[in-house]
């Protein structure tokens, strides 16, 4: 079977994609996430194989249960680690922060076990398995984020089913 990973994240509006695939080019990294698969990840959940599909009922029914407000994100800069290229912002984003501790703080309650990451900086991965870049300014993105959803990604493949879009409330 197949590797993955399930979370809650955030996708970006189609009219940012340009400039996020710019940024890819301009750096010229070697192995780019495809644009289908730009992302922002809020809330890992850890699901067994063989309790998958179980699992994603259960999130689906947290993304039901979500009660936050919808904020900006902007991506400020771009950093590196040693198997991935990031934008992200320069300071803490409030919004965002407070959608991603909603969501960890109902996973238990629905029997979803605690979250695997740590609630930190948004993100969008522009690269995997990529030489570093040193930390740098890149022209802002920012677009209002309305909606957040499950995605379960296949590792390696490149391919991502939504498996759920829910509504930030306004």
């Amino acid at each position: 079977m197949a590797s993955y990973n399930l979370f809650f994240g955030l996708l970006p509006p189609a009219e940012t994609i340009p400039y996020l695939t710019d940024e890819q080019s301009r750096l010229d990294l070697m192995n780019p996430v495809r644009a289908k698969g730009l992302h922002a990840t809020m809330v890992s959940v850890t699901a067994p194989t063989d309790r998958l599909r179980e699992t994603i009922e259960r999130c689906r029914r947290l993304g039901n249960a979500v009660e936050a407000r919808p904020f900006r994100m902007l991506l400020e800069e771009v950093t590196s680690g040693e198997h991935w290229v990031l934008a992200r912002p320069v300071e803490r984003m409030a919004g965002f922060n407070r959608c991603q501790r909603e969501i960890a703080k109902l996973a238990p309650r629905l029997g979803l076990g605690r979250p695997l990451n740590n609630l930190g900086r948004p993100h969008v991965t522009l690269s995997y398995r990529t030489r570093t870049v040193s930390t740098q300014w890149m022209p802002p993105l920012g677009w209002p984020v309305t909606e957040f959803c499950l995605i379960l990604s296949f590792v390696g493949e490149g391919r991502y089913e939504i498996e759920g879009c829910w509504p930030l409330l306004a």
